[in-house]
């Protein structure tokens, strides 16, 4: 997070080769963030999708995602190793259970984390969950976090 050029940013953890929810999710991030970049031209808004599957992976984070959005790369993708994923595990106090034993069999935390940039740190101003979180909810937390700054 610190190369960022965002001062507002959804994370969101999950998996490259996920069959359902990361997809869903991935596609309603897309939109609001689309929807963000037509109406709110100079908003420094993205989101990162966190690959938590350290064994394999199939092709990288950011090639997954590459399809998600059309909002000039407001999304990025990452690959975290092992020891990466219990770092973030523990600061965001996520649930990963078989990590690596199946790509079917992973189940992990189903929240999306919203960080604004405060001077040198981030804070965390929203978690919405990822399920049930439509576009414009997604939209809307961002831009609250956005007008707090």
């Amino acid at each position: 997070m610190d190369n960022s050029v965002n001062e507002i940013e959804l994370v969101f953890f999950g998996f490259v080769g996920c069959e359902s929810v990361c997809p869903s999710a991935l596609l309603r991030i897309g939109e609001a963030l689309e929807w963000i970049s037509a109406e709110n031209e100079g908003k420094a808004i993205g989101a990162l999708f966190a690959d938590i599957n350290y064994f394999r992976t199939y092709e990288t984070a950011d090639r997954y995602i590459s399809g998600f959005s059309r909002s000039n790369n407001a999304m990025a993708g990452i690959h975290l190793n092992e020891s990466q994923v219990r770092a973030v595990s523990s600061a965001f106090r996520l649930r990963i259970v078989n990590n690596g034993s199946s790509v079917s069999d992973i189940q992990h935390t189903d929240h999306l984390f919203v960080l604004r940039r405060a001077s040198q740190d981030w804070i965390l101003d929203a978690i919405l969950p990822t399920g049930t979180s439509s576009s414009g909810q997604i939209k809307d937390a961002l831009l609250r976090a956005a007008s707090i700054r």
